[in-house]
């Protein structure tokens, strides 16, 4: 039992499947890259500051099916760096917040205090 629950969440992949099946464009994908380069560049950025970039992404695609090279989404990144102006953002996309395939974001909020 314990070897079937570990595979479950090693692969993630049942998490990922269950939730927002919303997909995400190419252009998308891209646009979301560039906020992760923005926010490895200065994890304090505001949404203020990125409205261009964020207001080319259409509400109707899930930007959370677009990973890091950590494996992280956007939520969990924003987590992870404090990011509350960018945590805002993502929630008013009426997100699926437990989206991931580990470390859900209220783990990582919880560690990071």
């Amino acid at each position: 039992m314990g070897g079937a629950v570990s595979h479950f969440f090693q692969s993630g992949s049942a998490l990922l499947t269950v939730g927002n099946h919303r997909g995400c464009s190419d252009a998308t994908r891209a646009r979301v890259r560039m906020v992760f380069d923005v926010l490895r560049a200065n994890p304090r950025v505001t949404v203020q500051r990125l409205e261009g970039l964020l207001s080319q992404i259409p509400k109707s695609e899930n930007v959370l099916v677009v990973h890091n090279e950590e494996g992280y989404n956007l939520l969990q990144k924003v987590v992870a760096i404090n990011n509350v102006d960018m945590l805002r953002w993502i929630l008013s996309r009426n997100t699926d917040l437990n989206r991931g395939a580990c470390s859900f974001p209220l783990h990582i909020a919880c560690l990071r205090g």
